[in-house]
């Protein structure tokens, strides 16, 4: 299950693909005329015609076709680029103990609000950065407003109001992906 998300949009892009190369190729098959024996003559207006549409539907399918291809790179990237990492979790309130001299404002110098998250230092270098948006595995989709403590690696810490929740919410483990 691992790098899900990307994986079914590719399967889709490929069915795209695929699903545009068969309907054309019907198509073709379908309103093509009815052969005609070689001939030296010209083809009558209508017959070029037809053949100036076919240049343009093979004109539009390609386009698609690189369109499709080009996201196949981008997610492609994505998955290289560690897009979707596991990570420790945990979760973090408005006390002094637990953040810097002000604790209702963040590293991005905004209030603090749920449905906000930091991240640890080594992620927002990866382009983990303030204002882009994370799904967390099991919790939902988060903005990056907040920076963890130098010392914590490879951790994303939900924010909360309740001191209570926080505590109870733990330690624990999961994917997280990051989102355009």
């Amino acid at each position: 299950m691992k790098n899900r998300i990307p994986e079914i949009t590719i399967l889709n892009i490929i069915s795209t693909l695929l699903f545009l190369l068969v309907i054309g190729g019907l198509y073709a098959i379908i309103a093509m005329p009815e052969p005609v024996a070689e001939t030296t003559t010209p083809l009558p207006q209508e017959d070029s015609s037809v053949i100036s549409y076919y240049t343009k539907l093979n004109a539009e399918l390609q386009h698609k076709i690189t369109a499709l291809t080009k996201q196949i790179e981008y997610y492609e990237k994505v998955l290289r680029e560690e897009r979707v990492v596991e990570v420790t979790l945990t979760s973090y309130s408005p006390r002094g103990s637990e953040t810097d001299t002000d604790p209702y404002i963040t590293a991005s110098m905004e209030k603090v609000h749920e449905g906000g998250v930091a991240v640890s230092r080594d992620l927002f270098y990866k382009g983990w950065v303030f204002g882009r948006k994370v799904y967390i595995e099991g919790h939902g989709i988060f903005t990056i407003n907040d920076l963890m403590h130098e010392r914590k690696v490879q951790q994303v810490d939900i924010f909360q109001f309740s001191t209570k929740k926080a505590l109870a919410f733990g330690v624990q483990h999961a994917r997280v992906a990051l989102l355009d």
